[in-house]
This record gives C-alpha cells, sequence and structure tokens, in this order.
C-alpha cells in the first residue's frame, strides 16, 4: 500500500460455520499480527465485522520464490515451505471463514509500495511465460494446493504499471481458480485497461477495486474513477480518520456515486488490532454499506423476529451472522422494537442493546415467546445468530437411525466421489465408520473411514429430498452438519441449508436411501451415535 508507510512486516487476514452468504462489503487490510498474534487476532477478525479481509503482502523475489513481508517463507521452487515458520497458517486461514465468523472472501495481496515484485512478475512472464511449466504457475499452483481457502490476490502494483505482463498474468491466476482485487493510487489508465484486458479474457476475474484514499492517494474521488460495472471500494487509513469521519465520508460517497461505490475498506489493521476500535471501524462501514444477503434458495429459516410478544406483529427473517442494526432494518428489523423470537433446533442467539454488539446482551438456545420477563423487551439493536451444536463429538462413531435401528452405511464399499450413502443392518465395516472432526460451535465435517470422503449433500441443494453422498472435502458448507443433541440423539443438521438427515420416508427396511428434509422433529431424523470401540 502507498503510504510513508511500513514496508516492514505486515499481513492481513481474512472465515464451520459457515460464512453468511453475503457479500463482501466493509474490508481490512492486515499485515503480521495475523501470523505473529494469532493467539488473539484470528478470533478477533472473525468476530470483526469486516466481511473480506486481505493478508498483506506477499513479495516475490527474482527467482519467483514467494515469502511475507521478508520475514515469512511461503513458496520455493513450486513447494510451500511456510509450515517451517509458521505450521498453523494454513488452518488459521481457513478458519477465518469457518465457525463463527462474518468473513466471507480472504485475499492474498501482492507487493506493495516500495517492493520490486511486479518488476519481477513482468520479467519472469517475459522469460517463461504463465504455461504449468513457468515458475510463477508453479509456485502459485503449490500456494493454491497449500491454502484453498483463498478466493482472490490482489494486485498493489506501485511502481510498474506494465498492461501486458500484469494481463498475462491475471489470467493466468484466474485459470488457478482466483478472483483479482486492484488497489490502485495513481495511474488510472493502467488500471482500467487491466480489469478490462483481464476481464476480456477471462470474464468476471477482475471483480472488485480497492480505491487508497489516503496518504499518496488522499486526493482521490471515487465517483471520478471508472470500472464500469465493477465496484469500488474507497479505502481509508486509521491513523488519518476516526469512526465517525469513515462512516461520514463513506455516506457522502455513496449519496454521490453509490452506482459505482458498493463497499469499503480499512488500511491497517496492525494499528488498530487488539482493541475495541476493530469493531468501530468495521460499523462505520457497515452501517453505510450493510452486507448484502442473496436470496435464501430454498435455506429453511433460524430465525424470525417479531415485534410483539407470542410472535406477532412485524416480523424480520433474520439469517445465520453477526447482524448489525443497518443490516438489520434492511430485512424489516426495528430498532428497539423486538418483542419474541423463533429460533431454529441447533441455533442460538446473542441480542445487544445497542449497535456494533455493545450493551448489555442476552443469550438463548431457544425460542422466546416474550422478552419483558427477561429485562430486553423493545431494546434490542444488534445480534448474533450462530449454530449450537453439541462440541463433544470428535471421534469415530456409528451412526445409528432411532426409528430403524439400522446405520448409515457406504454402499458397496465405494471410494468414489458420489458414493451414496444408505442404512444396512449393522455388519461393523469400515464403510459403516465415520470420523467427526469439530469445526467449532458444535459443526463437523463427518468423513467416512472408507474413504476418507465427507458427507455431502448432493449438489449443494437446499431442497427436501436432495441426496446424502460422500464426496472429496472442499470446504463448503452442504459438508458441514449441526451436531443437534436431545438426550441421547443427535440430529445432522446440513449447515447450508439448515434441513436434517434423514431415511427417506421413514423406511425401516435395509438399502433405504439417506436424504435431507426440513425438520418437523420426525423421528427418523434421530441418530444414535456409537463410538467405535
Amino acid at each position: 500500500m502507498n503510504i510513508v508507510k511500513k514496508i516492514c512486516w505486515v499481513f492481513s487476514l481474512l472465515s464451520v460455520f459457515f460464512v453468511p452468504s453475503v457479500m463482501a462489503n466493509s474490508g481490512v487490510y492486515a499485515g503480521g499480527p495475523v501470523y505473529i498474534h494469532r493467539d488473539y487476532s484470528i478470533n478477533e477478525l472473525k468476530n470483526s465485522g469486516f466481511t473480506y479481509v486481505i493478508v498483506w503482502t506477499i513479495h516475490i523475489d527474482s527467482n519467483g520464490n514467494m515469502n511475507f513481508n521478508g520475514e515469512f517463507p511461503l513458496v520455493e521452487n513450486g513447494n510451500y515451505v511456510g509450515n517451517s515458520r509458521y505450521p498453523n497458517f494454513p488452518a488459521d486461514i481457513a478458519s477465518l471463514k469457518q465457525g463463527t465468523t462474518s468473513i466471507n472472501r480472504v485475499e492474498f495481496s501482492l507487493s506493495g509500495w516500495g517492493s520490486g515484485t511486479f518488476a519481477n512478475i513482468r520479467n519472469l512472464v517475459n522469460a517463461q511465460g504463465t504455461g504449468s511449466g513457468s515458475i510463477l504457475y508453479r509456485n502459485f499452483q503449490a500456494l493454491r494446493n497449500a491454502i484453498p481457502s483463498v478466493d482472490a490476490i490482489n494486485f498493489d502494483d506501485e511502481s510498474e504499471y506494465d498492461v501486458g505482463t500484469a494481463t498475462r498474468f491475471a489470467v493466468m491466476l484466474a485459470d488457478l481458480g482466483y478472483k483479482i482485487t486492484l488497489v490502485p493510487y495513481t495511474r488510472a489508465e493502467f488500471w482500467t485497461a487491466l480489469a478490462s484486458n483481464t476481464n476480456a479474457q477471462r470474464p468476471g476475474t477482475v471483480d472488485r477495486v480497492d480505491l487508497q484514499v489516503y496518504a499518496g492517494g488522499g486526493g482521490n474521488n471515487p465517483c471520478h474513477w471508472d470500472f464500469g460495472a465493477i465496484p469500488i471500494y474507497p479505502g481509508m487509513w486509521s491513523n488519518e480518520a476516526s469512526p465517525a469521519s469513515v462512516q461520514s465520508r463513506m455516506n457522502d460517497w455513496k449519496n454521490s456515486c453509490g452506482h459505482k461505490v458498493k463497499g469499503g475498506f480499512m488500511w491497517l489493521y496492525d494499528d488498530f488490532d487488539n482493541s475495541g476500535r476493530v469493531q468501530e471501524y468495521s460499523s462505520a462501514i457497515n452501517n453505510v454499506f450493510p452486507p448484502v444477503v442473496p436470496p435464501a434458495s430454498g435455506r429453511a429459516p433460524v430465525m424470525r423476529a417479531f415485534g410483539d410478544c407470542h410472535q406477532s406483529g412485524w416480523e424480520a427473517v433474520i439469517p445465520p451472522g453477526h447482524h448489525d442494526l443497518s443490516y438489520l432494518q434492511g430485512l424489516g428489523f426495528v430498532n428497539d422494537g423486538l418483542s419474541s423470537f423463533w429460533l431454529a433446533p441447533g441455533w442460538k442467539t446473542q441480542l445487544y442493546w445497542d449497535s456494533a454488539w455493545r450493551g448489555q446482551e442476552l443469550f438463548s438456545a431457544n425460542s422466546q415467546g416474550c422478552l419483558v420477563s427477561q429485562g430486553f423487551n423493545d431494546q434490542a439493536s444488534s445480534l448474533r445468530v450462530t449454530p449450537n451444536g453439541d462440541q463433544s463429538l470428535s471421534g469415530r462413531f456409528y451412526i445409528r437411525n432411532r426409528k430403524s435401528g439400522l446405520y448409515v452405511d457406504v454402499a458397496n464399499f465405494s471410494q468414489d466421489d458420489g458414493g451414496n450413502l444408505l442404512q444396512w443392518n449393522f455388519h461393523g465395516g469400515t464403510n459403516q465408520q465415520f470420523d467427526f472432526e469439530h469445526l467449532g460451535d458444535g459443526v463437523y465435517v463427518i468423513r467416512s473411514v472408507v474413504s476418507g470422503k465427507a458427507m455431502d449433500i448432493d449438489g449443494i441443494s437446499t431442497s427436501n429430498g436432495a441426496n446424502v453422498h460422500q464426496w472429496a472435502y472442499v470446504g463448503g458448507d452442504n459438508q458441514k452438519f449441526i451436531a443437534h443433541k436431545e438426550g441421547q440423539f443427535h440430529q445432522l443438521i446440513a449447515l447450508h441449508s439448515n434441513r436434517v438427515v434423514e431415511v427417506a420416508n421413514g423406511s425401516m427396511e435395509p438399502d433405504a436411501n439417506v436424504q435431507q428434509w426440513d425438520n418437523n422433529n420426525q423421528i427418523t431424523s434421530y441418530w444414535e451415535l456409537v463410538p467405535v470401540r
């Protein structure tokens, strides 16, 4: 980034629960604290209210080797070497979008002011191209394999501005599965050409522009930049702007050119980490650009809020996530107007008197018919809705249906993607054994022992009757299940759909299929988890 700034290490970070399916609206660039102070930074960022994080910043040497901030070796000669310094780093980056979190997009940034990264990229592209044998391709493929949770590569070129090689490099990254974010502060003609040329070859690759409006870019006005349909997110520096001034300027830009400006970001987490200002800055942006939740696409609701006791009056359907006042109001929620709510099994909520998750709070894992007795009637201004599963299950289990007494079974001992799950008589084979890996909040990846593949809802479907089978784990919410406990039994609730795993048609027969369905408290949706001895 351009500042009279630290080119020393500074890193950005980025989020089983799931990430609420929200479009990223508020971002933060974060440096060294992400890996150096992981004891607090990971959880702080997950609870920050920011919806995307940029891990800042990767430097690329003349030989193509990659490191963070000249301090943390990352990839060398086509091999990921980061574990030698920070072995928790891949898992930490993945966890930013897992469990209870506001983050739904993670990016790694390249270069920054004073770095020779883009000069080295230019020289390497001219010398070797960008094919599968080039060092740039091999190194980014190694990075992709080691840390697949990274969604985008963030271009912070502040010196070279070579459209031809930058475009070839961006297209190579697109073919590896990355989106691209541009981070300009000057030379508009270069950045618009790079965006246009890249998207002409790989449509949709450049999908956001983080415009620097601080330090060397302090005179920028996002309304004067034009990237067509690509949204612009202006960024401000905490050393130059308070949360109040950030909110004021963001609001001015939204009012002046809201057709271009769709969100904002903060530079630099390292300057306000481990403090209350983290949520203050995210709220300043989110209050102007509340996170947008796409249509539920068939997801069963997890929370309904009501304006009167006994679930009457105004109603707002609340999705999972951390929701501040401006976002809630967009759903029809009335500030200081909540009197009752319905909560689906397997979920919990925390209500707060004030916005930005501050003030007196109330925790509940059950529906509430009237909040008067708890002293919370007509008080709530922000809230969180998160999974509430049994957190004690890590281990290996047989999964026995409460109604039929039969066991979940991978048909024919299949080791293939798409191998079907059904119920069968007990025989104790490895195709009836499942490892439960706890991701947080009682959410699990459930892996077949015979194949190592994860229980998976076919096609990421949210529909009743969608098949349950096995698939290689890729981190999707259709491969994550809340283990909701009632007595000695559990329901397995698919995170992406909020529907339960059950035996089709309540069948008592071996070979009956396993599917997802609405949670009607049906007995066939309850399972006894029997430890494998």
